[in-house]
């Protein structure tokens, strides 16, 4: 690291999975290097970031407060508060660009690889697919390090209290009355986009073979519509997000889709099982613990999106040929003795 910069400002605004993404970077150049974090976010992400031990201090935006007028006085302001900071772009978009074009300070920004992904997604090159071959949390350190380190070593963490774990087992066990030492597997079934969402109905099969086998099964996450609105089980919309970390914590599996939750698990050391279908690895967003895995049946039309957003032709033939029996024996291989 070049840079003799001891605080920085971290800019990454959205979404979930990206700036869960940013623990583990910080916490390597913190330890490391001695470095001081202040972190500017969108108000709902910033609960990850709480207690992390090289973050001294999150700035938490509302929408309203990332209008181009209103952004602008934010500029300002954050100009006068941490002029003697460096600053640490960690997501490249426009409002960020804003900002970097009236710092004063030192500033590094990550390489987004925008081009290198969009030219892999149409040509499928190897020689792209080689550019492409850091995933997003040696991307972000890149912005200050020439060589990144090992996934390893940039894991992302979410950093919980004893009294959070604490609570967390309470709520399972007096409110849910699921009897200790039980292992748990916690379903997300939701996306922000509807191509990268396994179907519903192969939710409902998985958790029908879970429930066969005395399986405990508990869906996290917020989502318009519910998976079981009626089920105690379906705790969609009905706890935090550092509530939901919490239980996380607590359980023995995360089941989900391509999406921000996905590096909740990683983050709190809880194996992750996750569906990948017209999105892909090399876009680097993928779960990254010793024992996660993405279940990629890598179709000729597979990847066709950066973000899963588009429509299919082949009415998303990737992720409906992920059939409910081959996630549930994975699932059984994957459990300890006891649950399987």
């Amino acid at each position: 690291m070049s840079s003799k910069t001891q605080n920085w400002l971290v800019v990454r605004l959205s979404a979930l999975g990206d700036v869960v993404l940013t623990t583990g970077v910080l916490a390597y150049l913190g330890q490391k290097y001695n470095l001081n974090f202040y972190f500017l976010t969108k108000k709902q992400f910033a609960p990850v970031l709480e207690n992390h031990p090289y973050i001294k201090k999150v700035i938490s935006l509302t929408d309203q407060d990332l209008h181009f007028w209103a952004w602008l006085k934010q500029v300002s302001n954050l100009k006068k508060e941490y002029q003697n900071f460096g600053l640490l772009d960690l997501h490249q978009n426009l409002r960020s660009k804003i900002l970097k074009f009236t710092w004063r300070g030192n500033i590094s920004s990550y390489p987004k690889l925008s081009f290198t992904r969009r030219a892999y997604l149409l040509t499928r090159s190897k020689l792209f697919q080689k550019k492409l071959k850091f995933n997003v949390p040696q991307r972000y350190i890149k912005a200050l390090c020439k060589n990144p380190p090992g996934i390893s070593e940039l894991r992302p963490k979410i950093y919980l209290t004893e009294e959070e774990k604490l609570r967390a087992q309470n709520f399972l066990t007096s409110n849910l009355k699921i009897p200790t030492n039980t292992q748990i597997i916690c379903l997300h079934p939701y996306a922000t986009h509807p191509a990268k969402s396994w179907p519903e109905k192969y939710w409902l099969k998985l958790i029908e073979m879970m429930d066969n086998h005395s399986l405990y099964w508990l869906v996290l996450g917020r989502n318009k519509k519910p998976l079981l609105p009626d089920h105690p089980q379906d705790l969609t919309n009905k706890t935090s997000l550092r509530q939901t970390i919490a239980i996380l914590a607590l359980s023995q599996h995360l089941i989900t889709n391509d999406s921000g939750p996905m590096h909740l698990g990683t983050a709190v050391n809880v194996p992750v099982l996750a569906l990948f279908g017209p999105t892909s690895k090399e876009w680097g967003f993928y779960p990254s613990g010793e024992k996660d895995m993405v279940v990629h049946l890598q179709l000729p039309c597979s990847p066709c999106s950066l973000h899963g957003q588009d429509k299919c032709k082949n009415n998303y033939r990737c992720m409906r040929d992920i059939t409910p029996e081959m996630v549930f024996k994975l699932l059984l291989k994957r459990l300890t003795p006891a649950g399987g």
